[in-house]
C-alpha cells in the first residue's frame, strides 16, 4: 500500500499561493485546519518523512512546525 500525506485531497486543492504548515500528528494538523490554514502530516511521526511525500509540496512554500522534543527537532531538520 502506497503511503500518502495525510489529507493530501484538501492539500492538492488548496491555493498554492498559500503556506502550507507541515505538523507532526493528525491532532496538531486538526487544529490548524480548524483555523483555515492549510496543513499536512506524515503518517507515524517523526523521523518517518519518505521522499515521495517531497513531491506534493513541489511550487508550495512550507512551513515545518515540529514538537518541542529532539524527536520534533530532528524530524524538522532533516
Amino acid at each position: 500500500m502506497k503511503r500518502v500525506l495525510y489529507r493530501l485531497p484538501e492539500l492538492i486543492a488548496a491555493d498554492p499561493s498559500e503556506l502550507v504548515f507541515i505538523v507532526e500528528g493528525e491532532k496538531d494538523l486538526d487544529k490548524l485546519v480548524g483555523l483555515g490554514l492549510v496543513s499536512t502530516t506524515n503518517s507515524m511521526g517523526a523521523g518517518k518523512w519518505l521522499p515521495q511525500y517531497s513531491g506534493s509540496l513541489e511550487r508550495r512554500q512550507v512551513v515545518i512546525v515540529p514538537d518541542n522534543d529532539v524527536e520534533g527537532t530532528e524530524h524538522a531538520l532533516n
